[in-house]
């Protein structure tokens, strides 16, 4: 696996997911609305599992200082490898978020029916099987009355899991007959 570089994973998240709101129009006429923000890029990298959920790592502290070049894949690794190792699979696929979006399938997931449990509180997942993983990105809805959805959690299974199928099993498959991506105007 080559080397992670966080800026050129900041620049590609801001530049390809940042400001624009992907939205799903799902057969039954339900529409899904997807924003990312800045402030989720370090919780999506796993980056809460290397620093111990210290703030300054997080949020737009974190975004910012990845941005400046003050974390780096050497800094994580040098602070915390055991963790590390653990989110590195996500830090080398995270990119491929965008296709993800472009890409991926939708669910309505329902918490109680993963198998093993998980603590992931969601209301869908878009996910994409690869030729050794499955790409998950869990949505939650920001506000009761807004139909927009907002990434929660970003997990790899590997088909050499024990189970890989943990979130997508007995789930509620949402046929996607549109997708478009806007974007944003400030």
């Amino acid at each position: 696996m080559q080397n992670v570089n966080l800026q050129e994973i900041l620049k590609d998240y801001e530049d390809n997911l940042c400001d624009r709101l992907f939205e799903y129009e799902l057969l039954n006429s339900q529409s899904i609305q997807v924003a990312f923000y800045r402030e989720q890029m370090c919780h999506l990298l796993g980056l809460q599992y290397v620093f111990e959920h210290n703030h300054r790592y997080l949020g737009l502290y974190g975004f910012d200082r990845i941005k400046d070049g003050n974390i780096t894949a050497e800094k994580m690794k040098k602070h915390n490898k055991e963790q590390y190792n653990f989110i590195k699979e996500r830090l080398h696929n995270f990119e491929k978020i965008k296709e993800l979006m472009n890409e991926g399938e939708f669910i309505k997931f329902y918490q109680e029916r993963a198998n093993p449990s998980t603590k992931i509180q969601a209301d869908f997942i878009i996910f994409q099987k690869e030729s050794a993983h499955i790409l998950h990105l869990f949505l939650r809805k920001e506000q009761r009355d807004k139909n927009i959805y907002a990434p929660v959690s970003f997990v790899i299974k590997s088909f050499d899991d024990r189970k890989p199928y943990q979130f997508i099993n007995k789930q509620e498959y949402k046929q996607i007959v549109k997708r478009t991506v806007t974007i944003k105007t400030v």
